[in-house]
């Protein structure tokens, strides 16, 4: 077999993933970030990046929903707490149940929440932006989805991003609700270019199985609200890129 024809099959398998055949995913253990090879977060080389025919992304995020702010501890042993802030803990801005979806091709994933990393846990060519953005959905047989959104350092205020973080809950107090949030306004524009591929969740149990979608374009905000995130982080709650090994990071083919 030429190495043409290799590369063909490589692509045409992971794009077939990406229609619907991915399985869902177990969890990995407290030693998942070891012990595996198809981990998340990653580098994103951009000339390795490989174009394919994907299917397309339709956001069916509505004007208005009200959320929940919560603050979560994922960590293998650790009750939930506010006391120690590190890599397992976040803010979640819970979403509805059937409040938001995601279409990708004929699969429907269900947005649960929304959540925050400082600084971001992808990287593209080795740059770390500030913040990253990871919007997590499930679909009705059990598949995760992630949408990864990275959040850029620029003269550029955004309502509903102050909003939420203005109400992100401190120390040890009980939840927070938000209304009337326009999650289409947490995205960036251009939301036809995406990078996807194959990984796990970024915190404990680091479960596999992962379809991630990183949107190519970052979503600018200013700076005094990324500040306001990371002062409640201040040792910054991401986990570090793990290799990318053998799989392939597909992006859409431009029209022809």
């Amino acid at each position: 077999m030429g190495r043409k024809s290799y590369l063909l099959g490589v692509v045409a398998a992971v794009a077939l993933a990406w229609a619907g055949s991915t399985a869902v995913g177990e969890a990995v253990g407290a030693q998942g970030d070891r012990a595996s090879g198809r981990q998340s977060p990653v580098d994103v080389r951009v000339a390795d990046v490989v174009p394919a025919d994907l299917p397309r992304l339709r956001f069916e995020y509505p004007a208005s929903v009200n959320v929940q702010m919560h603050y979560v501890r994922d960590d293998d042993g650790e009750p939930d707490g506010c006391l120690v802030r590190g890599e397992e803990e976040t803010v979640r801005a819970i979403v509805p149940a059937g409040a938001a979806r995601l279409v990708v091709g004929d699969e429907t994933y269900e947005l649960q929440q929304v959540h925050w990393h400082t600084p971001a846990e992808h990287r593209v060519n080795g740059h770390r932006y500030p913040l990253e953005e990871h919007f997590v959905h499930k679909s009705a047989s059990g598949k995760q989805l992630v949408v990864g959104v990275l959040v850029a350092n620029e003269h550029a205020h955004n309502d509903q991003v102050g909003r939420l973080f203005a109400a992100m809950p401190h120390e040890c107090r009980p939840d927070r609700g938000v209304g009337n949030v326009h999650l289409r306004q947490l995205l960036p524009r251009d939301l036809a270019v995406s990078y996807r591929y194959d990984g796990s969740l970024t915190t404990y149990p680091y479960t596999e199985g992962v379809s991630w979608i990183m949107l190519r374009q970052p979503l600018a905000v200013g700076h005094q609200q990324i500040d306001q995130f990371a002062r409640t982080f201040p040792r910054g709650n991401a986990r570090e890129v793990r290799p990318l090994g053998d799989r392939t990071v597909l992006t859409e083919r431009p029209p022809r």
